[in-house]
């Protein structure tokens, strides 16, 4: 943040991939809107929705019949994936089939491995490195997870994804994949957070791919 800061002053234009980083430049680090201009990420939406088999690119990860959950991400610290992890003791004893892909690498990798180790949980969560293949390993996912502490942005899916803020609800992401498990043909269950508001905001753009 203090390096932002600093070399904000040397800079005559600044580009924001989103409204929100827009909001965070000027707030925290008192950059005058003027200067901010928003280019939002160029993503290809038709790259998560043509034709995909996804029994069989399951198959082809070795996935189980259990519930799966997963993101892609660069492994650092702000993308809070560590709350996640703390997280999977409750859910697997809820869901005891549930498996976590996270795919990417970073700072924090050789870190949340051996997080995963000591919750016990390494054989419910599988590091994938990096892929080519995103668009289609995230439609294999039930549920596509962001528990970004800070840096979270959505994806053009097809499928229903939940970002986290820093009171993670286990309880919370256990019902929801129960939900959209057992009532696909039910209207979004976004309502439910009403009932924590501030904390945790589901998005569900729709397609649990019939799992």
């Amino acid at each position: 943040m203090v390096a932002e800061h600093i070399a904000a002053y040397f800079l005559d234009e600044i580009v924001a991939v989103s409204d929100h980083t827009r909001d965070n430049l000027v707030h925290y680090e008192k950059i005058a809107p003027s200067r901010i201009t928003v280019i939002p990420n160029g993503i290809d939406g038709d790259r998560f929705t043509g034709p995909l088999a996804i029994d069989a690119k399951r198959a082809e990860l070795g996935l189980t019949s259990g519930p799966v959950i997963g993101l892609a991400a660069r492994l650092m610290e702000q993308k809070g994936i560590i709350f996640l992890l703390q997280a999977m003791p409750e859910l697997i004893r809820q869901l005891p089939g549930l498996q976590l892909l996270i795919a990417g690498t970073g700072d924090e990798e050789a870190n949340l491995k051996g997080s995963a180790s000591e919750l016990g949980i390494a054989d419910h969560v599988r590091f994938l490195g990096v892929r080519l293949d995103i668009p289609d390993l995230i439609r294999t996912f039930d549920v596509f997870v962001i528990p970004s502490i800070w840096e979270g942005e959505t994806l053009p899916l097809g499928i229903p994804e939940i970002a986290i803020g820093l009171g993670f609800g286990a309880l919370f992401l256990a019902s929801y994949l129960w939900f959209v498990k057992t009532f696909p043909m039910l209207p979004s269950p976004a309502s439910l957070a009403a009932r924590e508001p501030g904390l945790v905001t589901v998005r569900v753009t729709v397609s649990t791919h019939g799992h």
